[in-house]
């Protein structure tokens, strides 16, 4: 049996000078802590998929072996996803 998590927020970070687009990713599962990481943007892929492959390298990161659900949730221009083990 599964056990679903949350939450993980992705946000697009637009170009700058020296970087590409971006998408950050970021949890605060441990008050005061942040773990974040910040991803680049899949040229070829849509929006939602961008952040969707975020989330997962986040996971991949912080949590081994977890898997991101679909579809995310969007609240403004971030978007928020939950995983299962």
């Amino acid at each position: 049996m599964s056990k679903t998590q949350a939450s993980i927020r992705t946000r697009y970070v637009g170009p700058t000078d020296t970087k590409g687009q971006r998408i950050s990713a970021t949890d605060d599962y441990l008050p005061g802590q942040l773990r974040h990481s910040t991803f680049n943007w899949k040229d070829g892929k849509g929006v939602g998929e961008n952040h969707r492959l975020a989330a997962q390298a986040w996971l991949d990161i912080h949590n081994p072996g977890a898997t991101v659900t679909t579809p995310g949730l969007a609240f403004a221009e971030d978007f928020y996803w939950t995983w299962e083990f």
